[in-house]
């Protein structure tokens, strides 16, 4: 506390004398202007000056990271929640930035292009509104996620190029999902489609429908193909009419592809030719788990089955070792499932 004066009275500030400069005399743009200027840290730093300075600094022209010259720095920017946070029309410039994690912030074209972000290798997406953003480009990123992304407004679909990726962890709703370009490095993906208030219809012919391409879409597949390199994949889907449901149309081979997790979607009771479809365009396959009508990874119930090499059809991969099915209970569902493996002589429990 300030030191007071005998009687009790605090000592007040001196108002500014006539001729000395006052920042908060400056208009908003001349502010945003000079912290623009300022090393990161020390700009967000302002916001406890005063009521007004609060939210300054998000609207900075400029972000300026200082680090030594030999530190492969990480870069976060998170606004907790709505309203998302505008980063500008200016692309990320930075030799050093390794891992970079962005949540609840409103992107753009420009900024999505890392072609100068050289040491860039981790890309993080958490709860982010992509503005009809057409393409997500690196050629240095190996690590890539999309975390809790829901639909929002969209004219084109945003199309991900990131060739040397090794790992993709991609969970959205189904009115918002990215089309994938060619990832031949790929080892491992996750790829989880949820329901969405907004959902979209994914399955129809109409050129009117939101699940139609648009403006210049024209990859046969907007996620399986880009996926078709990988080594291990969890695709999982808790709406019938996925967008898994169009790309099955024109399934990719997938040619390096060992370990595969389902969940319930692509073996519905009574409907199987999903399961059957990547089955027999997965010709290496060794592994396959089936988490049937589960919310968590883990489940009550195991079985493991294999094969019966005898009998197994020429469709399925002469590779083919292990099925893994997991449930939290073994009701009328689970049966027909267990009955279509061992009728096809995929699984003998």
């Amino acid at each position: 506390m300030p030191p007071r004066k005998r009687g009790g009275k605090v000592k007040r500030a001196a108002p500014p004398r006539a001729g000395h400069p006052n920042l908060d005399a400056l208009p908003d743009d001349v502010l945003h202007h000079v912290l623009s200027f300022l090393p990161a840290q020390e700009a967000v730093r302002t916001c406890v000056l005063t009521r007004r300075w609060r939210h300054l600094w998000k609207s900075a022209m400029g972000l300026r990271i200082c680090a030594a010259r030999t530190m492969k720095r990480h870069l976060r920017i998170n606004n907790g929640w709505e309203p998302w946070l505008g980063l500008g029309n200016l692309p990320l410039v930075s030799q050093n930035v390794k891992r970079l994690k962005l949540g609840c912030v409103q992107l753009n074209d420009s900024f999505l292009d890392f072609s100068s972000c050289l040491a860039l290798e981790v890309l993080e997406f958490d709860c982010c509104q992509f503005l009809d953003c057409h393409r997500i480009s690196s050629q240095s990123l190996k690590f890539l996620s999309f975390r809790n992304q829901f639909d929002y407004e969209r004219i084109s679909r945003t199309h991900i190029y990131a060739p040397n990726l090794i790992s993709l962890w991609l969970e959205a709703s189904d009115g918002w999902i990215p089309l994938l370009e060619r990832m031949p490095s790929l080892v491992v993906a996750v790829v989880k489609i949820k329901f969405s208030d907004d959902s979209y219809c994914l399955d129809c012919e109409d050129e009117d429908c939101s699940c139609y391409p648009v403006h210049g879409d024209t990859v046969g597949t907007m996620v399986l193909q880009g996926l078709s390199e990988a080594q291990s994949l969890v695709l999982w889907s808790d709406i019938r009419e996925s967008i898994f449901s169009r790309d099955l149309k024109c399934c990719p081979i997938f040619t390096n592809l060992k370990t595969l997790s389902l969940n319930e979607y692509w073996c519905m009771p009574g409907e199987f030719s999903s399961l059957t479809c990547i089955l027999e365009h997965s010709p290496v396959l060794e592994k396959l788990t089936l988490q049937l009508f589960c919310k968590e990874p883990k489940s009550k119930v195991e079985m493991r089955g294999s094969p019966d090499t005898t009998e197994r059809s020429n469709a399925i991969s002469e590779h083919f070792k292990i099925v893994d099915v997991k449930c939290e209970v073994v009701d009328e569902k689970v049966p027909n499932v267990l009955e279509f493996l061992s009728k096809h002589s995929i699984c003998k429990l």
